[in-house]
């Protein structure tokens, strides 16, 4: 029996440019959670103004982006 070639995939070839308005969002909610668990007596409109300021910081990113817009995986660079 055959074993299965392990598949080799270099790292300059993963675009995680693409993946950071992804990173921004995920680590907005995860602050916005950990705000939430130590002080529970915080008014709503102050995770309102959380929530805009990290999607305004996303969509910033976003528009910063200058890359390629292929995606995560450069298919031309893997095979």
């Amino acid at each position: 029996m055959t074993s299965i070639p392990p598949v080799s995939i270099e790292f300059a070839s993963l675009n995680f440019g693409t993946i950071v308005p992804m990173l921004v969002a995920i680590v907005g909610a995860l602050v916005i959670l950990i705000i939430d668990l130590v002080n529970k007596n915080l008014d709503k409109s102050l995770y309102i103004m959380l929530t805009v300021l990290f999607l305004i910081v996303d969509f910033g990113v976003l528009i910063g982006f200058s890359g390629n817009v292929r995606g995560f995986f450069d298919c031309k660079r893997l095979f």
